[in-house]
């Protein structure tokens, strides 16, 4: 709720949270637009401040999450990251309202999860997050501060993978036929592996015609679309006959949301003597494409990347030895 506080010429605002008809938020927004109007009338002064707290973080982060619903954006990360607040970065604030919060504040918060070995990424992803949620809340005029406004990204070093063909052929034969299916679709069309995008393809995005599949990385907001090998457009031609549902992706006739626990186990099952995770079998489609000597631009036109200069830099490990081929072929003079 906004109304202008005449005294300085100001808009002030006041958040309630989130409610539906009847609910005890818009009985009190109601109850509130009373009695502003009651002062008015009185010709007594209005309030400086609709909340003397301060919104806090979790009413924020209610109003973000419910603006990026309303215009129909996909919310599965928000829903997310509402989690990683509640859990994690609201008790480190001590529930400081938004306004009062400081960038040292955020520091601790980066200090917090450096000291636990947290990667750069992580909290990179973590901070975006925080100052898009203050610009957001800046914008609808709920808040005035943000701590983050001068906040630059740590510099993240590139993923290391250890995880062969020949290891990821040794997960699959220790996998149930879905998620043995799930990794090849996954190497096949160097997808993310997760809800937003490998699980989350349908039989509708096969392009027969084409022999390929499009893909939508929520991500970026882009579609790419990644061309297949005869063999496995056999094998979705196959798989489509006796699919039960409209995703690609599936078991007992139901779409998958996760494949971490199935995949831990097939890596323990197959003796796989290293850490590795279900994103690493994007990492090695990649990094197969670039050590045949892929095109680093059509190999970013597949992995989704935005620029090849990113491929280039991220996957500069596996381009060293690239080059030591291409070297070798030159003539002795």
């Amino acid at each position: 709720m906004k109304w202008l506080d005449p005294k300085t010429g100001q808009q002030r605002s006041k958040w309630f949270g989130k409610g539906e008809d009847g609910s005890a938020a818009q009985k009190a927004a109601i109850e509130f637009d009373n009695e502003l109007k009651a002062l008015r009338q009185l010709g007594k002064q209005l309030p400086t401040s609709g909340n003397p707290k301060g919104i806090s973080m979790r009413e924020l982060a209610e109003a973000y999450v419910g603006h990026h619903r309303t215009s129909g954006k996909n919310t599965k990360w928000l829903r997310d990251w509402i989690s990683v607040l509640d859990n994690h970065i609201i008790p480190l604030l001590n529930d400081t309202p938004v306004n009062k919060l400081e960038y040292s504040d955020m520091v601790r918060i980066m200090d917090h999860y450096g000291k636990r070995r947290v990667s750069s990424v992580t909290i990179n992803r973590y901070l975006s997050y925080l100052k898009a949620m203050f610009r957001f809340g800046i914008k609808l005029q709920i808040i005035e501060n943000n701590p983050l406004e001068h906040w630059q990204k740590r510099k993240e070093l590139p993923k290391k993978s250890l995880l062969t063909l020949v290891d990821l052929r040794k997960i699959q034969q220790h996998s149930p036929d879905h998620l043995s299916w799930a990794i090849e679709v996954a190497f096949n069309l160097v997808v993310r592996v997760g809800r937003s995008e490998l699980t989350a393809i349908t039989w509708d995005r096969v392009d027969w015609s084409k022999k390929g599949v499009w893909v939508f990385m929520p991500k970026t907001n882009r579609e790419k679309f990644v061309p297949c090998t005869d063999a496995f457009m056999v094998k979705l031609a196959e798989r489509e006959s006796k699919a039960r549902s409209r995703h690609i992706v599936e078991y007992r006739g139901k779409p998958i949301g996760c494949i971490r626990v199935g995949w831990n186990l097939a890596v323990k099952r197959a003796n796989i003597p290293y850490h590795t995770t279900p994103y690493d079998i994007r990492h090695l489609a990649i990094t197969e494409l670039l050590t045949r000597g892929v095109d680093p631009g059509a190999v970013a036109d597949i992995a989704g990347h935005a620029n090849p200069f990113f491929t280039i830099t991220r996957y500069h490990h596996v381009r060293e030895g690239a080059k030591r081929q291409a070297i070798d072929q030159l003539p002795s003079l």
